[in-house]
């Protein structure tokens, strides 16, 4: 049986980011952490702590390419601001 991955502490607060400019969040944990839905369009995104020590897996960066290669907006973020900035 898999896991319960783990929840950056800092999504939280990026989910509240984008809910308070009226993106609606899903919480998907797979294949990223955040499907969110924003004028229209929708971005895949990959939380990551902001202390720089939360870094892209080799499997999550092929995952990332191979949704790029195909025109899926991918952004991996740290906080609200850059959440913000990746659906706007």
């Amino acid at each position: 049986m898999r896991r319960a991955a783990k929840v950056d502490t800092n999504q939280p607060e990026i989910v509240q980011a984008l809910r308070d400019i009226g993106a609606v969040v899903f919480l998907i944990g797979i294949p990223l952490d955040l499907l969110v839905a924003f004028r229209g369009k929708l971005t895949l995104m990959e939380v990551k702590n902001p202390d720089n020590k939360g870094k892209v897996s080799k499997s999550q960066q092929v995952t990332i390419d191979l949704l790029k290669a195909v025109g899926v907006r991918v952004a991996i973020v740290r906080d609200g601001e850059e959440a913000i900035d990746a659906v706007s």
